[in-house]
């Protein structure tokens, strides 16, 4: 068994579920829709900038944790922004699950990373 085939069946196994059928009309329909577009990408880099911050260890302002919670909410009352972005969290979810399911059933012949905690003893 060819570990490069089984994964190309997964992946058209994940792209053939509802969810990701859904996610993908979804998708076309905000990347026809440049102003959908735009806010879409502006949440996004906003989103970004605010995990890095917190991935250097660096606390947002008051402004600018607010400032991000308003423009979540205007980007969720975007019917198409909001389900896009739950489908996302969705797929992604299970993917995260695969890759959590594949580190399992490795770990056996694997080192740990250092960073990372090593539950195994």
């Amino acid at each position: 068994m060819n570990p490069y085939d089984t994964a190309n069946a997964l992946l058209k196994d994940i792209r053939s579920t509802p969810e990701f059928q859904r996610l993908k009309e979804v998708h076309d329909r905000i990347a026809a829709d440049e102003a959908t577009l735009r806010m879409l990408q502006d949440f996004r880099a906003r989103e970004w900038e605010m995990q890095a911050q917190a991935m250097e260890g660096k606390t947002p302002s008051e402004e600018e944790r607010r400032r991000f919670e308003q423009l979540g909410q205007v980007v969720s009352l975007n019917r198409d922004i909001a389900e896009y972005l739950a489908l996302e969290r969705h797929v992604m979810a299970v993917l995260m699950d695969i890759y959590q399911l594949l580190g399992k059933g490795l770990e056996d012949g694997l080192f740990p990373h250092p960073m990372m905690k090593d539950d195994r003893g």
